[in-house]
């Protein structure tokens, strides 16, 4: 999903093959795959593959909804990690989940907006949740955990005093 998002934004050539439905269970799964963990949940694998198609990416935790915001304000999709009980997370596409990753895509007050690639249709990626819910799943799931995927040349937010993205985080830099 962020792949695609990125092509749009930038018509980079290297990310066209993720615009297609298949793309994930062709590319992306056979790429990031961790035997070790039996699967394909592993966040560095995941970032270094976005590294590898010439993306900025990095694995961070942010602790606030303001954090998250100033993310989105600047057209940095946020992928969240996430996790949650039957019942914990009204609108889920999946009844529970001990991690799952999500596509935050704005926020309001009461609100935030997702792109979940667990629904079962394109119809029904886009998802709704309330904020308390969310925030809960958030950070009680895996500590605030995030992917912060972007172009290398895009404008990202100033860290402040306490954001973990202000130097002590390593970056994946893109391969030439």
């Amino acid at each position: 999903m962020v792949l695609a998002y990125w092509q749009h934004r930038t018509a980079d050539p290297r990310l066209v093959p993720f615009t297609a439905a298949a793309c994930v269970p062709q590319l992306v799964a056979p790429a990031v795959f961790d035997p070790v963990y039996d699967g394909t949940g592993n966040w560095g694998f995941n970032t270094a593959y976005a590294a590898s198609l010439g993306l900025l990416a990095y694995v961070t935790r942010l602790q606030r909804l303001d954090q998250l915001g100033r993310w989105l304000a600047t057209g940095v999709p946020v992928i969240v990690s996430i996790a949650w009980q039957e019942g914990e997370l009204a609108n889920a596409a999946i009844p529970r989940s001990p991690g799952h990753l999500l596509v935050v895509t704005g926020l309001t007050a009461d609100t935030v907006y997702t792109a979940d690639p667990a629904g079962a249709s394109l119809a029904v990626v886009e998802r709704r949740y309330h904020i308390a819910q969310f925030f809960d799943c958030w950070q009680h799931g895996s500590d605030g955990t995030v992917y912060l995927i972007h172009p290398p040349h895009w404008p990202v937010p100033a860290a402040s005093k306490g954001d973990a993205w202000a130097g002590t985080c390593f970056f994946l830099r893109p391969t030439r």
